[in-house]
C-alpha cells in the first residue's frame, strides 16, 4: 500500500512539474544565455569554434525553421524521451541483478523520479537547448544504453555475451551519442567516455566474465560510433583538424577559463556546500544513525516480540518525527528555493540527505555485511555504478567555469539514480521498506518545488516572474507566440523604433551587443560576426570574432552598449582594419533605459552612412 501511495505522489509531482514547465515555455525572454544559445542554433555559420553541435541540430531540424518557442518544445521532448531511455536501461540493469531483489519502487514511480531530477535544470539553466542540457540529454541517454548493454554480460560459469545484430547496434548508438556530444562539450565527453569505458571495464571483471576479445570488439563499436559522427563533421560541416586549430585559437583569447582558478572555484563551492547543509544541520544525520544504532543495540539484546514491536513503533516515530525536523529547517533556510539567486544553496538539501542515508548505513554495517559486499559481484557493481552516477555531475561540469554546486544541480538526475541505489542498500540493511520510500517522497517533493520555484518565480535573467509575463511583442514574428513584461516590451520596441526611424538597418545586417545581451540580437533580426556573446572587456575576444567572421558588410555594423563605455585602443584598431570605423564614423543615436530596473543606460552607436537624412 505504502509504495503505491510514494509511486503515485511522484507520478502527480512529474505531471505538475511537466505541467508547470509547459506553461511557461512561451513567458519571459532572456536577453543573455537564452538569446545565446538560440543565436547559436540558428545561425551556426556566425558561431565560436567551442560550440558546434548546433550543426548536427540544423542539419536534422534545420527544415523545421523552429524559432525560441519551438526550440524549448524541442529541448522538452528530448528531456522527457531521454529520462525514458535511462529509465529503460535502469530498469533492466535491476531486473538482473539479486541486489534488487524486492526493489521498493515500479517502473513508473523509477520514470518520475528520474525524469524530476532532469527537470530541476529547468529551475537554474536557460530553458533553451544550451549546450548543457544538451549533454544532460547525451549523457541520460548514453548511460540507458550501457545500463542495458550491461545486462547481457553473463556471470562467470553462466554462459557468454551472445553478441547479436542489435547489441552492435546499441553500443555504435552510445559512441554517436558521445559524437555528437564531443561538439557540445568537448573536455566533458572526453572524461565521460573515458570513465564509461573505465566502468564497463570494472564491470566485467567484477563479474569474472572478460571475454578480452567481446569486451574490446564493444568498446571499439563505441569508438566506431564516435568515429562515425566525426566523420560525418569532417565531411559535411568542415575540416577537423581545421576546427581542432580554431579550438586552441579561440583558447587563447577566451576569458575566464584558467584551470587553475576553475579548480579552485570548485573545491571553494564544494566546501561551502557542505558547510551550508552538513555543518550546519550536522545533528541531524548523527541523530538519525544514533537512533537507528540504538534500535539494532536494543533488538539484538531484546528478541522478544513484544520488544521488538514496541522498538518497531519508536524507530517509525522518531524516524517520522526526524524527517519533519528536516522539513522546517529546509524551509527555515529556504532548501526549496532555486533560480538565478538561489542556484548556490539549492543542492544543500540533497547533500545533506546524502550523509544522512551513509550515516544510517555505517550504523548497520558490520564485518559480517562488509565480507558481503567484497564477496557479492551483485552488491560490489550496485556499489560501483551507484558511485559512478554520483560523480556524473562533476564529469558533466569538467572545463566549465561555473561552480561545481551549480553544474551540479543541473545533472540532478544523476544524483536521483545514486538515491535510488543507496535506498535499496538502505533497505536492506534496515529491513524497512518505509525508510527509503519517505526519503524518494523527500527528494521528488524538493526537486518539485525547486523547478516551480526557479522556473516561475526565480527565472534566470528573466524580468520578474512568469506570472508578469503578459504583453505581446508586435511586429516580431520570431517571438510572435512568447510574452514577456511591460519593461521588456517597450525596451525592445524603443530600440527597434530608433534602428527602423534612424537607420537603414536591414535584416541580416550586422549589429554587436557590446553588453552581454545577444538576444537583442535575435529579436531584431541582426547577425554578429563570429559570436554574440560579448562584451566590452572581452578585448582580444571581440578582435577575433572579427577577424574570422564570414560577414561581408561590417562597414554598416550596429554598436549597441552600456552607456559611457569606452572602448580600448586595442579594439578600436581591430575595429577600424575590418571596417568598423569607430568611433570616428559613428554617431550616438539613443540611450535607452534598461528593462531590468537596473541605473544604467544602453546606448546605441551607428555608422553615419546608414543614417537616414534629417534623421539627427
Amino acid at each position: 500500500m505504502v509504495k503505491k501511495i510514494v509511486s503515485g505522489i511522484l507520478l502527480m509531482g512529474l505531471i505538475v512539474v511537466m505541467s508547470v514547465v509547459l506553461w511557461g515555455l512561451n513567458k519571459g525572454f532572456d536577453f543573455t544565455d537564452t538569446g545565446f544559445h538560440v543565436m547559436l542554433l540558428k545561425h551556426p555559420e556566425e558561431s565560436p569554434p567551442f560550440w558546434q553541435y548546433q550543426w548536427f541540430f540544423q542539419h536534422f531540424l534545420g527544415w523545421l525553421n523552429l524559432e525560441i518557442l519551438g526550440i524549448k518544445i524541442v529541448r522538452f521532448v528530448l528531456t522527457i524521451i531521454s529520462s525514458w531511455i535511462l529509465t529503460w536501461g535502469f530498469w533492466h540493469w535491476i531486473q538482473e541483478n539479486k541486489f534488487f531483489q524486492n526493489f521498493s519502487f515500479n517502473k513508473l514511480a523509477v520514470f518520475s523520479f528520474i525524469t524530476i531530477g532532469s527537470f530541476v535544470s529547468y529551475s537554474l539553466q536557460p530553458t533553451t537547448l544550451s549546450y548543457n542540457t544538451f549533454v544532460l540529454i547525451c549523457m541520460e541517454i548514453v548511460m540507458g544504453l550501457v545500463l542495458y548493454g550491461i545486462t547481457k554480460v553473463p556471470l562467470k560459469g553462466e554462459g557468454k555475451t551472445l553478441m547479436t545484430p542489435a547489441r552492435y547496434a546499441l553500443f555504435v548508438s552510445a559512441g554517436a551519442v558521445i559524437g555528437i556530444m564531443f561538439f557540445a562539450k568537448f573536455t566533458t565527453a572526453i572524461l565521460f567516455a573515458v570513465s564509461l569505458a573505465l566502468l564497463y571495464i570494472f564491470i566485467r571483471i567484477n563479474r569474472g566474465n572478460i571475454e578480452f576479445i567481446k569486451m574490446i570488439s564493444e568498446l571499439g563499436l563505441v569508438a566506431l560510433g564516435g568515429c562515425l559522427v566525426l566523420l560525418y563533421y569532417h565531411l559535411f560541416i568542415q575540416s577537423f583538424p581545421s576546427w581542432v586549430e580554431q579550438i586552441f585559437a579561440y583558447q587563447k583569447v577566451y576569458p575566464d577559463h584558467d584551470m587553475i582558478e576553475i579548480l579552485e572555484k570548485y573545491q571553494r563551492s564544494s566546501v561551502s556546500a557542505l558547510r551550508r547543509s552538513v555543518v550546519r544541520l550536522f545533528e541531524i544525520p548523527l541523530i538519525l544513525a544514533g537512533m537507528f544504532g540504538f534500535y539494532r543495540y536494543y533488538t539484538n539484546k531484546n528478541k522478544e516480540t513484544e520488544n521488538l514491536e514496541k522498538a518497531d513503533k519508536w524507530l517509525l516515530g522518531g524516524y517520522v518525527f526526524m524527517l519533519f525536523y528536516i522539513l522546517v529547517n529546509a524551509s527555515r533556510f529556504n532548501w526549496y528555493y532555486s533560480g538565478m539567486f538561489y542556484n548556490q544553496t539549492a543542492n544543500n538539501i540533497y547533500v545533506l540527505l546524502l550523509f544522512t542515508v551513509v550515516g544510517i548505513m555505517l550504523v548497520h554495517t558490520n564485518r559480517h555485511r562488509i565480507r558481503r559486499l567484497i564477496k557479492s559481484p551483485y552488491m560490489r557493481e550496485a556499489f560501483l555504478v551507484g558511485f559512478s552516477f554520483l560523480l556524473l555531475p562533476v564529469v558533466a561540469a569538467a572545463g566549465n567555469n561555473n561552480p561545481i554546486t551549480l553544474q551540479g544541480m543541473g545533472y540532478l538526475f544523476a544524483w536521483f539514480i545514486a538515491f535510488l541505489i543507496l535506498f535499496q542498500g538502505l533497505e536492506k540493511l534496515t529491513n524497512r521498506a518505509y525508510v527509503p520510500l519517505f526519503m524518494s517522497c523527500i527528494l521528488g517533493l524538493f526537486g518539485v518545488a525547486q523547478t516551480i520555484n526557479g522556473y516561475v518565480y526565480n527565472p534566470q535573467r528573466v524580468n520578474g516572474t512568469l506570472w508578469q509575463q503578459t504583453e505581446q511583442v508586435e511586429g516580431f514574428d520570431m517571438i510572435k507566440p512568447m510574452r514577456v513584461d511591460v519593461k521588456t516590451k517597450y525596451f525592445i520596441k524603443e530600440i527597434e523604433d530608433i534602428l527602423k526611424n534612424k537607420t537603414t538597418f536591414e535584416m541580416g545586417d550586422p549589429l554587436i551587443a557590446l553588453s552581454k545581451m545577444p538576444g537583442l540580437i535575435y529579436v531584431l533580426n541582426g547577425m554578429s560576426p563570429t559570436n554574440t556573446w560579448t562584451h566590452s572587456d572581452y578585448h582580444k575576444l571581440n578582435c577575433y570574432h572579427v577577424e574570422n567572421t564570414k560577414l561581408t558588410n561590417l562597414e554598416k555594423t550596429i554598436l549597441i552598449m552600456e552607456k559611457g563605455t569606452e572602448l580600448n585602443d586595442t579594439i578600436q584598431t581591430c575595429f577600424n582594419d575590418k571596417g568598423i570605423l569607430y568611433p570616428s564614423n559613428y554617431v550616438n543615436i539613443g540611450d535607452i533605459q534598461r528593462f531590468d530596473d537596473r541605473e544604467e543606460k544602453v546606448s546605441i552607436f551607428a555608422p553615419i552612412p546608414i543614417i537616414k537624412e534629417g534623421a539627427l
